[in-house]
């Protein structure tokens, strides 16, 4: 009898050291949401500015702010600069701006509006996605494309960064605006 309680003892000993070196899991709700992910840092007052491969600068973006997580950075009203080949060749606005940390891609989001230096072509929608490994923009929203006194509205576009060529998805109307 005191052997059989002797290996118990010996048992619940062993058990319990099993278990202190166990990584304990705390079950939550099944019905509850995933939490979002938490930021690594915020910001107010930003410059961001994107380098090629033989320095040059592809992008800046000054913005009222920013949060950075893992995957992307977000940021708020944000003032856009795009380069080709180091020299710049448009700008413009978006309510918010979505930074790819992985591929460099930026979401444009809200109220976006580029402007081209070479011609002052103007591009608003409410979507424009820039791909960096191709140098273009893209999107599948409404756009309106002003020149001159010439206004093209349509959907989804795929262009450069100077908007010097377009390809409208979908075009839906052209008009000459009066003077």
């Amino acid at each position: 009898m005191a052997k059989n309680k002797l290996i118990i003892l010996v048992l619940a000993v062993v058990l319990s050291f099993l278990l202190a070196g166990c990584e304990r899991k705390e079950i939550g709700n099944p019905f509850q949401k995933p939490s979002q992910p938490r930021p690594l840092m915020e910001a107010q007052g930003v410059n961001f500015v994107e380098w090629d491969s033989s320095g040059r600068k592809s992008w800046e973006l000054k913005a009222d702010s920013a949060t950075q997580f893992p995957q992307k950075t977000i940021l708020k009203n944000v003032k856009v600069k795009l380069f080709k080949k180091g020299k710049p060749v448009s700008e413009g606005e978006a309510d918010e701006v979505v930074i790819n940390n992985l591929t460099s891609d930026l979401d444009l989001k809200g109220k976006v509006k580029i402007i081209s230096y070479l011609d002052k072509a103007q591009l608003t929608t409410s979507e424009l996605k820039w791909v960096a490994s191709e140098k273009k923009l893209f999107t599948e929203k409404k756009v309106t494309i002003k020149k001159d006194n010439l206004i093209i509205q349509g959907k989804g576009l795929i262009g450069n960064l100077d908007l010097t060529s377009i390809i409208i998805k979908e075009q839906a109307t052209t008009y000459l605006q009066s003077p």
